[in-house]
């Protein structure tokens, strides 16, 4: 249940810091309440999954990690920001550092001893290996794109990626 809380953090941050881009500095009625909404939930999604015992240090860095990530990709699919080889390095080395932390071993509080008994949670590294190579991949595809008009029949062109509306 802690991992399913912090999922809706991650996807209600997501949500909401995409609609602070669209609210246009709160001007937008419609989307500041989704942005004052899906952060109040975010906050309380994950301070749930904390109370269910997951480490701050690991449940923050996969919060923060994964929801930098997302957003740098709808950046780049819905507000046309700009996607390079820094951003791409950056973002691979944000989630490697997310995975590394899942593979960390966590010390077990009812063991006692010299040694503390550790337990690791490969099952949630696996998971985050592959959303990067899933984010690897769609960065490359949006690297990949052709201009307008010159895009050959494999490459999606830029005009057909799905835009989020804007009111004004």
């Amino acid at each position: 249940m802690a991992w399913l809380l912090l999922t809706l953090a991650i996807v209600t941050e997501v949500i909401a810091t995409s609609a602070l881009k669209l609210s246009d500095g709160f001007a937008h009625r419609g989307y500041s309440i989704v942005v004052i909404l899906g952060y109040v939930t975010s906050y309380i999604a994950l301070g749930r999954a904390l109370r269910l015992q997951l480490e701050v240090s690991v449940a923050y860095a996969i919060w923060s990690g994964v929801g930098t990530a997302a957003i740098a990709v709808i950046g780049a699919l819905f507000f046309q920001e700009s996607v390079n080889i820094v951003k791409t390095v950056a973002i691979i080395m944000v989630i490697s550092g997310v995975a590394l932390l899942n593979l960390a071993p966590s010390p077990d509080p009812a063991a006692s001893g010299a040694q503390p008994v550790v337990t690791a949670r490969p099952d949630a590294a696996v998971a985050l290996v592959r959303a990067l190579g899933d984010l690897s991949g769609a960065i490359t595809d949006l690297r990949t794109r052709e201009p307008v008009g010159t895009a050959a029949p494999s490459v999606v062109a830029a005009d057909a990626v799905p835009r989020i509306p804007t009111t004004r």
